[in-house]
């Protein structure tokens, strides 16, 4: 049997991209890369992120956002690593990506209520990709004018977030492997999601970054959608549009700080633009027609 075929190509272009993103994350200096994170807070490839400034993402004054962070800091204020400027910042990728989330959220569930019922249009679908969508964008919300493009530092608050950022690993799986996998056992696809998880946590922990997260899933994305492919639903329309969040990831590993300086992707949308390209490729599927199973010859 054929590994490369019609089908697998582009799937198997996501692959090869992400190993790649893995082997310069992990062994830059093998291939004589020097990266550089200044501008690269925690993984992300922020616009307008500002490593020397208090806070890093300067707040926007007098806007609703700003007035929902001084409301929100009020509350939880009092919290472990809690910071008493998180006052609504919006001029940046993280909120950027949290705005395009919702946007992306509407489009999914409108043709979720109006699209065809035959195909991968229904409401079910439709439900468990806003789900998807904005459990990420909400993690952008939070990250961008919550916290102003700064994580977590206190210990406890670490260990705290990072059991939420394994569960949300997890799920994450989950929901790829049923979306996308001919994997019928529940067992299977919960051990190898559990593994995933572990060794994409553990990388982001040693590593101090959550990088991982994006060349992780990417790859198991992109073996699933290769080798164990739910028949009618993954194609390679999918696959083709799939490519391009894993170019965005890659261009965001090697290229947002430069001679200690943000880089042009850094300062027109940076991690704003993996949002975009991922999403878009929910669209997709919602508006490619499930394909009819092949019958099987006597």
């Amino acid at each position: 049997m054929a590994i490369v075929t019609a089908d697998t190509l582009p799937w198997l272009v996501s692959a090869v991209l992400s190993l790649i993103y893995f082997w310069v994350y992990l062994f830059p200096g093998s291939l004589n890369i020097n990266l550089e994170h200044e501008y690269e807070p925690e993984g992300f490839c922020i616009t307008n992120y500002d490593p020397h400034g208090d806070p890093p993402c300067a707040a926007t004054p007098n806007s609703f956002f700003a007035e929902v962070g001084k409301l929100v800091t009020g509350l939880f204020g009092g919290l472990p690593g809690a910071p008493a400027w998180a006052s609504g910042a919006q001029d940046n990728s993280h909120f950027w990506a949290f705005s395009v989330d919702c946007w992306f959220a509407i489009i999914v569930l409108s043709i979720g209520l109006f699209g065809k019922k035959n195909s991968n249009q229904g409401i079910p679908a439709a439900l468990g990709s806003v789900v998807a969508i904005m459990s990420h964008g909400l993690l952008h919300w939070w990250l961008g004018y919550f916290r102003n493009c700064v994580l977590i530092t206190s210990p406890g608050a670490k260990r705290t977030g990072t059991l939420f950022y394994a569960l949300f690993i997890f799920v994450l799986c989950i929901i790829g492997f049923n979306a996308t996998s001919n994997l019928t056992s529940k067992w299977l696809k919960r051990i190898a999601s559990a593994v995933v998880t572990y060794l994409i946590v553990h990388t982001s922990t040693s590593k101090k970054s959550i990088s991982p997260i994006f060349g992780g899933t990417q790859l198991l994305v992109s073996i699933v959608a290769a080798f164990f492919p739910k028949e009618g639903v993954v194609t390679p329309k999918m696959g083709y549009f799939f490519i391009a969040p894993c170019v965005v990831s890659l261009v965001e590993l090697l290229y947002c700080t430069e001679s200690g300086k943000p880089t042009l992707f850094n300062k027109f949308g940076g991690h704003f633009w993996y949002d975009v390209t991922l999403h878009t490729v929910i669209v997709v599927t919602q508006l490619t027609p499930r394909r009819a199973p092949a019958m099987k010859q006597d």
